[in-house]
């Protein structure tokens, strides 16, 4: 590890072709070995043979075999075995959504066990992100694997060493290429040891085949996706368009297969690639995850991926979309100056250059009014399907709440009747209802608590008044509502803890309760005017 952490330091491949500064270039190898050669150190001596074996430079290997002449006898009796290197198995470990495989390599140097597990990312160019090495066998790995790792989502098989050669060969060249240069703990400092190990392979395999997706293929999914009960409600003009940019991403990048998604290609796609490299006006792109949304779910279906998998992924969006929101609404540069940009080579968008029209537009506001519409119903694929019909008169639904908060629930529940009949209609009431049955629901412990049942009632209305903006200085204010539960202000601490237990609490607004359940018709509906308002084309 150590002689090849020294030989990659050496190595012009991790030279920037872009840095213009004058630091002063590396050593060449033949000089640093002599140095060591030359010590009086044993140890010296023995860094600088296992760095020749390792390089692959059969002269430099022959000389430095010369120098340390006679002294080698102080050499361990293994470091003289060092060119007998036996391949023992290959292997490899393929991901159901082919973010990357995994190339697992068994190999004995002079009689002592080696394994390598090279990862291979495809999200990144099909590049070596990581080279792990270990003093153990293949069935220890093996063992390790199989005790750890979901095997309903990966799978172990057999590789020839040659096809392991020619795809570890070909990753390392994309990795070298690659900037800016992925670097964990062991890479590339194990890059020197894994070179030496590929060559000793035999030649002639076959690296990776990517996916072939022609024109017509491309179409056919499209069509499929659109026709079909998931896209059944995607009738915008651009929506086949955004479809086709999807099937490009997944198809012509990474590991070249659209019907499988991931968090980590969702992540790419909405944080760098499509902001960056599709160019179209605030419209089009934040109508993206809404599509997306509705694809990854056909494509999952249609290739009966888990359900496991596909509910990460639309996680995965909801995660990113705010962030993804967020950058298309402010200028940044795209195309080959984005990835200069990415890269250092070129200096970052100023926007303090920039004038109040080019930082600020109408299609700004209108991405901040539908963030905000999205926030109060949940999320935006929530908010693309929002019905707009009224609220049913509900009985309350004791499905859930553990025997012993019965009683307190009962007090609760009356009060918050009272008061919905006494200011509101039935739609508050049933939101009320439903707000406190999912309360005592997720945490039965807030009802087992001391603590007045008013006050309570008070927190559930006041809630649920807020979040259908019931409230109002033209109306119905707080302070008279807290008056009629006899109290001098909001319950804002008990407020806090209920809106906790149901999620709320990861809203931006302190006032919305982040679904539609809790929302009247006729809030709903005002929501629907809003968001068709900023859908609407120009």
């Amino acid at each position: 590890m150590l002689a090849s952490g020294l030989l990659n330091l050496l190595d012009p491949r991790n030279n920037d072709p872009f840095d213009r500064s004058s630091a002063p270039e590396p050593a060449p190898l033949a000089e640093v070995l002599t140095a060591f050669v030359t010590s009086q150190d044993p140890a010296a001596a023995a860094l600088a043979w296992t760095m020749a074996q390792m390089s692959g430079d059969d002269l430099l290997r022959a000389r430095v075999v010369r120098d340390v002449g006679v002294r080698s006898f102080l050499l361990p009796s293994w470091m003289h075995q060092l060119n007998k290197i036996e391949i023992v198995a290959a292997e490899q470990i393929t991901e159901t959504v082919r973010d990357g495989d995994n190339i697992v390599l068994q190999v004995r140097l002079a009689g002592h066990d080696l394994t390598t597990v090279t990862f291979i990312d495809f999200n990144m160019g099909t590049i070596v992100k990581d080279n792990f090495l270990s003093d153990k066998g293949m069935d220890d790995f093996n063992e390790l694997w199989r005790e750890h790792v979901d095997a309903r989502h990966t799978a172990l098989e057999a590789l020839s060493p040659a096809d392991a050669g020619a795809r570890i060969t070909e990753a390392i060249e994309r990795s070298a290429r690659t900037i800016p240069r992925p670097e964990s703990e062991d890479w590339p400092a194990t890059r020197p040891l894994l070179e030496w190990i590929v060559r000793q392979l035999p030649e002639g395999g076959t690296g990776f085949i990517r996916p072939e997706w022609s024109k017509q293929d491309r179409e056919r999914l499209s069509d499929r996706f659109l026709a079909s009960s998931y896209g059944a409600d995607l009738n915008l003009p651009n929506d086949r368009s955004i479809v086709g940019d999807l099937i490009f991403y997944r198809a012509d990048f990474g590991y070249g297969d659209p019907l499988r998604w991931s968090p980590t290609a969702i992540e790419i796609l909405m944080m760098d690639w499509y902001p960056r490299k599709i160019v179209a006006d605030q419209r089009y792109l934040r109508r993206m995850p809404t599509v997306l949304r509705a694809f990854v779910q056909f494509v999952h279906a249609e290739l009966g991926l888990d359900q496991e998998l596909t509910v990460d992924v639309l996680d995965a969006i909801d995660a990113y979309e705010r962030d993804y929101r967020r950058t298309i609404s402010k200028p940044r540069l795209q195309g080959p100056e984005a990835i200069l940009e990415a890269a250092g080579i070129r200096d970052p968008l100023d926007r303090n250059s920039l004038s109040a029209e080019e930082f600020f537009s109408e299609d700004d506001l209108k991405i901040f009014v539908l963030d905000e519409l999205a926030d109060q119903v949940g999320g935006q694929m929530q908010l693309a399907q929002l019905t707009a019909e009224p609220l049913p008169d509900e009985p309350f639904d004791w499905t859930g709440l553990p025997a012993e908060i019965h009683h307190r629930v009962t007090e609760v529940l009356l009060r918050c009747d009272d008061c919905c009949d006494h200011y509101f209609d039935v739609e508050h009431r049933t939101a009320v209802r439903r707000l406190l049955h999912d309360v005592a629901a997720a945490d039965p412990q807030i009802f087992l608590r001391r603590g007045r049942s008013e006050t309570a009632a008070a927190a559930l209305c006041w809630m649920v008044a807020r979040a259908n903006e019931s409230i109002s200085y033209l109306g119905l204010q707080t302070q008279e509502l807290m008056s009629w539960f006899g109290l001098q202000s909001p319950p804002s601490h008990r407020a806090y803890t209920m809106r906790g237990a149901v999620g709320a609490n990861q809203t931006a607004s302190l006032a919305s309760l982040g679904s539609p359940r809790y929302l009247t018709g006729a809030r709903r509906r005002w929501i629907i005017e809003r968001r068709d308002e900023a859908y609407e084309p120009v």
